[in-house]
């Protein structure tokens, strides 16, 4: 039962695989399915059988790889709105702001996340400010709320 649930689970990383190398030549079958690959990129003492241990080890490094390709996808939304590129989010380009515009009135100010009180934000804060006003995923019945 244990090996049903850990195969079931490796199953729902196999978006991130897609993520992690690039797709066949669109009509071109790939050599091998992604849950084989999986499988044996996880089985870390090649024996054939995904222990608790191995799954654990490949999840974590599916978590990494996600966490690595967020702070990608913040830091280029980052670079784009600063405006005059001055490595920093100002006044009015936080009210421009995708997060603070849907937030409207009820938007936080640009000094609540202004860690060095210098009126701009820098990745981190902005990394911070995100985190903060991103909307989290309503909790799955009887879970703790995913974010």
């Amino acid at each position: 039962m244990n090996r049903i649930r850990l195969l079931a689970a490796a199953l729902l990383v196999l978006p991130a695989l897609a993520v992690a190398k690039p797709a066949a030549p669109q009509g071109v079958m790939p050599a091998e399915p992604p849950a084989d690959v999986l499988f044996r990129t996880w089985d870390a003492n090649k024996d054939g059988v995904l222990s608790k241990e191995e799954f654990r080890a490949g999840w974590a490094s599916v978590r990494q790889r996600a966490a690595t390709n967020a702070q990608a996808r913040l830091r280029t939304q980052f670079d784009r709105a600063d405006a005059n590129k001055d490595q920093a989010i100002d006044e009015k380009e936080y009210q421009g702001l995708v997060l603070v515009r849907r937030a409207g009135a009820n938007a936080r100010p640009l000094s609540r996340y202004d860690a060095n009180k210098d009126g701009r934000l820098q990745f981190e804060e902005y990394l911070v400010m995100v985190q903060d006003m991103a909307p989290r995923t309503a909790a799955p019945a009887g879970g703790k709320p995913q974010q």
